[in-house]
């Protein structure tokens, strides 16, 4: 299986299918319009805190994190650990 990710358009292909997102999917199926009341630059907010831990985890590295994003990082390299885990690639 091949996976590609264009970072400018935000799309994944798979084998050579554009392949919809995790967060399309669930925007799709099951929130809907879930935010749609939340205000524009508190979306803007989480979206570059999610974007700063999976840099952080696709790097593996914490150094430009703040201290709640070092956690949840943190949280996560626990959550492999105690599980046992091992990532096949991270895009």
């Amino acid at each position: 299986m091949s996976v590609e990710f264009i970072k400018d358009t935000h799309q994944y292909i798979v084998d050579g299918i554009i392949t919809p997102s995790v967060s399309e999917i669930l925007k799709e199926t099951i929130f809907f319009d879930k935010y749609s009341d939340v205000p524009e630059a508190v979306l803007q907010k989480a979206a570059a805190f999610g974007t700063a831990i999976h840099h952080a985890i696709e790097h593996n590295d914490d150094t430009l994190l703040d201290d709640t994003q070092k956690r949840v990082f943190d949280d996560y390299k626990r959550l492999i650990t105690e599980h046992d885990i091992t990532p096949i690639k991270h895009e």
